[in-house]
C-alpha cells in the first residue's frame, strides 16, 4: 500500500507515494497531473473573484477536490469577499459532489458558522491543521476532517497533541509545501498515535476512500 499525500505543491515523483497536486486558479499548470484539486486560494483573492472550472478539469477522472479555498484574516481580499469567494467553492463542491479543501487562518468561528449555515453533503477538511486539541474537537464533532502536516514532527506540538486525540476516521496527512517527503509525516503520525505504519496507511486510505470513492 502506498503513501497517500492528501495536498502537496511539489510532484515527489516517488513511487512508493501518491500526490494529490495543489491547483490555483490563475496559475497555468496543466491537469495532467495523476490527482489533483482545484481552487482559488484566498490569498489570491484579490486578483481572483469568481470560481471557473474548465471543461479539461470538469472531465477528468483525477479531479479529487475543489481548493484549496478558504478563508484567511491575514492575508488576501478583505473578510468578506473571502467569504462570498469561499461560498462560490461550497456551491461547486456541492454541485459536483467533490469534497472542500479549506486553508483556514483565525477564521474558525466563521468556517463552523457557514459549515451550520449550509449543512453541506460533502466533507469539509481543514488543510495543514497545527491548533489546539479543543479547537481540533470543535471542528470533527462538527464533521469537518483534518488534514495533518509536518506540524506533527515536533511531537510537543499542538498539531500532534491534536492528532493524538481526534476520531481515526477523520484525519488525513500531507506536506503542503514542505520539501520533505510524506514517508516523514507518516513516520511522525505512526509514533504520535502509536500504531504500526501498514495500519496507518489502512486508515488513510480508508478515510480518502470514503471522502472520494477512490481505492488506493
Amino acid at each position: 500500500m502506498q503513501f497517500l499525500d492528501f495536498h502537496t505543491h511539489q510532484l515527489s515523483n516517488d513511487k512508493e507515494s501518491i500526490d494529490i497536486i495543489n491547483i490555483r486558479q490563475g496559475y497555468s499548470l496543466p491537469f495532467s497531473y495523476d490527482l489533483f484539486g482545484y481552487g482559488i486560494h484566498p490569498w489570491d483573492t484579490k486578483e481572483q473573484q469568481k470560481l471557473k472550472l474548465p471543461d479539461e478539469m470538469i472531465n477528468s477522472e483525477n479531479w479529487v477536490y475543489i481548493g484549496e479555498t478558504g478563508l484567511d484574516k491575514l492575508k488576501g481580499a478583505e473578510l468578506n469577499s473571502q467569504i462570498e469567494i469561499f461560498k462560490q467553492h461550497i456551491h461547486a463542491s456541492e454541485k459536483w459532489r467533490k469534497p472542500l479543501l479549506i486553508h483556514c487562518v483565525r477564521c474558525f468561528n466563521e468556517l463552523i458558522q457557514l459549515h451550520n449555515e449550509y449543512a453541506p453533503q460533502q466533507k469539509w477538511i481543514v488543510h495543514g491543521f497545527i491548533g489546539s486539541p479543543e479547537l481540533a474537537k470543535q471542528l470533527t464533532e462538527a464533521g469537518i476532517l483534518l488534514s495533518f502536516g509536518v506540524g506533527i514532527i515536533n511531537k510537543e506540538s499542538k498539531a500532534a497533541h491534536s492528532l493524538r486525540t481526534v476520531p481515526k476516521e477523520s484525519f488525513l496527512l500531507e506536506t503542503d509545501d514542505a520539501s520533505i517527503p510524506i514517508q516523514e509525516v507518516y513516520r511522525a503520525a505512526s509514533e504520535v498515535i502509536q500504531i504500526t505504519m501498514q495500519n496507518l496507511k489502512k486508515v488513510v486510505s480508508d478515510n480518502f476512500k470514503r471522502l472520494t470513492f477512490i481505492e488506493i
